[in-house]
C-alpha cells in the first residue's frame, strides 16, 4: 500500500522538492548578493545599486509563493543584475593588483664576478661498503 501511495505522489513530491530546492537558491543568492552590496555598494552607481535592490526584493517576494517558474525568472533576474556588481568588484581588482605588481617588482640584477652561487657537490665521499648476512 505505501509504495502505492509513493508512486501515485511521485509527481507531486518532485515539484515540491523542485520549489524547495529554488526557494533554497534564491535565499543564498538574496544573502550573498545583499552582503556583496553591504560591502561594496559603495562601489557602483546609485542606478546600479537601485537595479540591485529592486531584484532582491522582487526575488524574496517571488519566492513566498511556489511557483518555480516564477521563482527561476526572478533567480535568472537577480543573477544577471548583480554580475554588475561582481564586473565593477573585479576591474577594481585587477587595477588593485596591477599597481600593486608594478611597484613589488623589485629589478633582478645579475650576480657580481666574485658572487657566484656554488651548488654543492664539492663534499662527496666515496666509500665502499660490504652487506653483511646475519
Amino acid at each position: 500500500r505505501m509504495t502505492q501511495d509513493a508512486e501515485a505522489h511521485a509527481a507531486e513530491d518532485k515539484k515540491r522538492r523542485e520549489v524547495v530546492d529554488l526557494k533554497n537558491q534564491a535565499d543564498q543568492l538574496v544573502y550573498s548578493t545583499e552582503k556583496t552590496l553591504k560591502e561594496h555598494g559603495e562601489k557602483v552607481s546609485a542606478d546600479t545599486r537601485g537595479k540591485i535592490e529592486n531584484a532582491v526584493n522582487n526575488l524574496k517576494e517571488v519566492a513566498k509563493g511556489d511557483d518555480p517558474a516564477a521563482i527561476k525568472k526572478a533567480l535568472e533576474n537577480l543573477s544577471e543584475t548583480g554580475q554588475e556588481l561582481g564586473k565593477v568588484l573585479y576591474e577594481e581588482a585587477a587595477k588593485k593588483q596591477a599597481a600593486a605588481g608594478a611597484q613589488a617588482a623589485p629589478p633582478k640584477t645579475p650576480p657580481q664576478e666574485g658572487e657566484v652561487k656554488r651548488k654543492g657537490g664539492d663534499d662527496v665521499i666515496d666509500a665502499e661498503f660490504e652487506a653483511k648476512d646475519e
